[in-house]
């Protein structure tokens, strides 16, 4: 994927992306001393190397990795498929592992009478008096309320309830590492820049050395077409980076953007930098949230604004910093997801709750980010001053955290400090930031308030966010200083959910310099029933100078199947009225999806669809947009924008073509043994992610990083009685990494025959068989039976030895040209043993 827009991780683990525009600065993650489990029962160990079970709720409906809160304390990371009402299941296995070693005897065993040995359970029905679990779709949170009296005592660590062990998996490879390729060709049909457009072709490498997580450099590039048949290249960023899984700690070196708090500006810089990120390190690419809301874009990319499962917005975004409030203030949204494509064809899928701006970290926890560089004067050159940014937060006690940081350039400097303090009225959370930019003082403060509670069944939240802004307030990084537009910000919005019902009312209330400012206030309610879910809602909002005007939405979407979803809205601001058809992709081989939309809007009319297809080896789409103006004011755009992307892997000498990773992979390097058999390769839930054609070995991407994958292999023909072993690849890789995977070896043969003495077979024995001369190899056990007869597996060719005790009793020899089942006969023993 992408180079990293910043040094820390984003806040969740891929492929099950989420984006918290506040990041969580600190992973209040709790660890638990317990009873020891059950005969039966799921441990955490076994519940992190199981494969979550399959859903029950129909494919099509939004599959997040939740956090799983405990008295708003993040105690871990679990599996939930639901709707945007928030009905579904959630993984059975992982909350019994979860929440076992928290709970009293009492309630731990009323929690597992709720599960009752299934796999996935429903969302509904699994509080047990006094302790309530609800799944909020707004925040994308799986909360547990209990009074801390039913509590067991509780120790606190970073690592959370849980740490893998990467020594359990299979090791990657020493040096891997790839390069993805694409392509993007646009014709335009319309306007005065009709025709074909200059073709772009990108790069995007990576070269990973090392034991777990390795030393990774990363760079790339953009070839853009130039008339004469020549190509400009821009170069990405390029950067070595280390990240210390133990302490949560990311190490950079080169072209980066710091990880930042609170009012501290940003840009590329070239330096080096250091940050901690308890959440988990960079789990996805393309999107890293940053500052009060931000996101960044490495790659040029389409960006879908989705609200209740219906498109708002789509937007052609380069490369760049932006702020979530500028794609979500039309929306008062209940449950907003993200689609991003960039223009190497890979998608991510990321949920949004805007409004969570209030991090509290747990007592003795420390977040920090430093860096030191030269900031980028114009791209990639970096003849800005020298620039060093940083910041420190630390819990202290139960409900207070601090912080404060601090950036200076060439004399320019900014300071900032900030409080969290836990209330029994909520967080509230108070930032103050100082400034001398270009010789002029300035000023900014902010106070955020987050409150939630469930009561009868009934679920509240309120969450007001105001800023206040002076005029010569800035950042070393604004380059020549500047006059701030932003005088003063108040975004606030109270939520209630019962049941299948939800309402919310938000309000944006703002004054700029400029009075160009949008404010709003519009209650938005949305109720599913079965496979139809009705959304809409309406306000008042006032663009600048002009007045308050009225606005209105609404939405209807009914689930056709399992994957396809048609809606229609309307929306009162342009007159618009959009019909959909989508169907929701899969990370598969011969995946189609894609939308088709009709649109009609006050001043132009026309269709718009997108199309992709995931193949074995590569990702190809294409849109496609036609709108054509109904009155003088209305502009028609024509065109088509064609994509294709594939990449090239190497892990430990294995080449592979195949789709495009976000920076892991594993290459099923198949055995000379194996000649002619085809390899298919399937993820945790059965997709097939990859097979063995006639490019050769097949290359299967990851989807997820610092967290468990499981993946399987077939292997069809197999000769008979070939040993393949576990035929599986049970890996945790790090945040650029592949694997190696070997499908058979010499040693797949199985030598069967009869161990007979001078008075007949030697049953019921059993032994060792050790390999005499050549490579040592682990000794293989052996038992007869009554007859004598014997089998002996994962052998290569060579002479044997079979062992009884201490008595070599007698043996064989494996040719070199034996496959599957070698009938070694009748074996006469040497010895008897005794």
């Amino acid at each position: 994927m992408a180079a990293a827009a910043g040094i820390a991780g984003a806040g969740t683990a891929s492929p099950r992306l989420m984006v918290d525009p506040a990041p969580l600065a600190g992973d209040e993650r709790v660890t638990a001393p317990g009873p020891p489990p059950r005969s039966g029962a799921v441990t955490p160990a076994d519940a992190q190397d199981a494969p979550a079970p399959r859903s029950i709720v129909p494919r099509g409906q939004v599959d997040i990795l939740a956090p799983l809160l405990v008295n708003d304390r993040l105690v871990g990371e679990i599996d939930v498929k639901a709707d945007a009402a928030g009905s579904g299941d959630i993984d059975a296995a992982r909350l019994a592992a979860l929440l076992g070693g928290l709970l009293d005897p009492e309630l731990r065993a009323g929690l597992t009478a709720r599960i009752a040995g299934r796999a996935r359970v429903p969302l509904d029905g699994l509080s047990v008096d006094p302790m309530t679990i609800v799944y909020d779709p707004a925040t994308l949170e799986v909360r547990v309320t209990l009074p801390p009296a039913r509590m067991l005592s509780q120790t606190v660590s970073f690592r959370g309830s849980e740490t893998p062990e990467p020594g359990r998996y299979m090791p990657q490879a020493r040096y891997a590492g790839g390069v993805a390729l694409g392509a993007t060709q646009r014709f335009i049909e319309s306007g005065p820049n009709t025709g074909r457009a200059p073709l772009l072709l990108s790069a995007d490498g990576f070269l990973t050395v090392g034991r777990f997580p390795g030393v990774t450099l990363q760079s790339g590039g953009l070839f853009t077409e130039v008339p004469g048949g020549r190509y400009t290249f821009e170069r990405a960023q390029t950067r070595v980076s280390y990240d210390d899984f133990g302490k949560a700690i990311h190490y950079v070196a080169g072209e980066f953007n710091p990880a930042l708090t609170g009012f501290q500006g940003g840009a590329r810089m070239l330096g080096i930098g250091v940050a901690r990120d308890y959440a988990g390190i960079r789990p996805f690419e393309n999107i890293r949230p940053s500052g009060r809301g931000g996101i960044t874009l490495e790659r040029p990319s389409t960006v879908i604004v989705e609200v209740n499962g219906i498109e708002t917005r789509r937007l052609q975004l380069d490369s760049g910093r932006y702020q979530l409030t500028d794609l979500s203030a039309a929306s008062g949204a209940n449950d907003v997801r993200l689609f991003v494509q960039d223009d190497l064809g890979r998608r991510e899928v990321a949920s949004a709750a805007f409004f969570t701006a209030t991090a509290m970290l747990a007592p003795g926890l420390t977040d920090f980010g430093f860096a030191l560089g030269r900031r980028e004067s114009v791209r990639t050159v970096y003849g800005g001053p020298l620039t060093a940014t940083g910041y420190v937060r630390r819990g202290i006690g139960g409900n207070l955290t601090l912080g404060a940081g601090g950036q200076y350039a060439a004399g320019d400097w900014q300071t900032n400090g900030e409080a969290v303090v836990g209330t029994p009225l909520g967080l509230f959370r108070l930032q103050g930031s100082a400034s001398n930019v270009a010789g002029r003082a300035g000023h900014a403060v902010s106070l955020d308030w987050l409150h939630s509670f469930d009561r009868g069944g009934t679920s509240w939240s309120f969450t007001v966010l105001s800023t206040l802004f002076s005029r010569d307030f800035a950042s070393p990084f604004d380059r020549l200083g500047r006059v701030n537009d932003n005088k003063w910000r108040i975004d606030a919005r109270a939520d209630w959910r019962r049941g299948p019902l939800s309402l919310a009312l938000t309000s944006t209330l703002a004054r700029n310099r400029s009075r160009t400012e949008e404010q709003r206030i519009e209650l938005t309610g949305y109720y599913s029933r079965g496979r139809v879910a009705f959304s809409g809602g309406g306000g008042f909002e006032k663009l600048g100078t002009n007045g308050w005007r009225p606005r209105a939405l609404l939405g209807i979407s009914v689930q056709l199947g399992q994957r396809t979803t048609a809606s229609i809205r309307a929306d009162t601001r342009r007159g618009a009225v959009v019909g959909e058809i989508s169907r929701y992709p899969l990370d598969q081989v011969g995946d189609v999806s894609g939308r088709v939309q009709l649109v009609r809007e006050h001043d132009r009319i026309g269709l718009a669809g997108d199309a992709r297809y995931f193949g074995n080896r590569f990702i190809a789409g294409l849109e496609q947009s036609l709108f054509y103006a109904q009155n003088p004011n209305g502009i028609g755009t024509r065109e088509t924008i064609v994509r294709a992307s594939t990449f090239v892997g190497i892990a430990d000498g294995s080449i592979a073509l195949g789709r495009p990773t976000t920076g892991n992979f594993a290459i099923y390097d198949r055995h000379r043994s194996l000649k002619g058999a085809a390899i298919t390769v399937r993820d945790e839930s059965g997709l097939v992610v990859a097979r063995q054609d006639w490019l050769g070995a097949p290359i299967a991407p990851f989807n997820r990083v610092f967290s468990p994958v499981l993946q399987t292999y077939e292997v069809d023909p197999v000769p008979t009685g070939y040993d393949l072993g576990e035929s599986r690849l049970s890996a945790f890789p790090g945040a650029f990494s592949g694997y190696r995977v070997p499908v058979g070896s010499d040693a797949s043969r199985v030598a069967i025959g009869y161990l007979i003495g001078p008075d007949g077979p030697i049953a019921t024995m059993s032994g060792v068989v050790e390999r005499i001369g050549g490579p040592k190899s682990e000794p293989r056990p052996f038992f007869t039976n009554a007859a004598g007869r014997f089998a002996v597996d994962s052998l290569e060719p060579g002479t044997y030895r079979m062992m009884i005790g201490t008595t070599e009793v007698a043996r064989f020899a494996i040719g070199s040209k034996s496959e599957g089942l070698v009938d070694v006969g009748k074996l006469s023993a040497k010895a008897i043993p005794q």
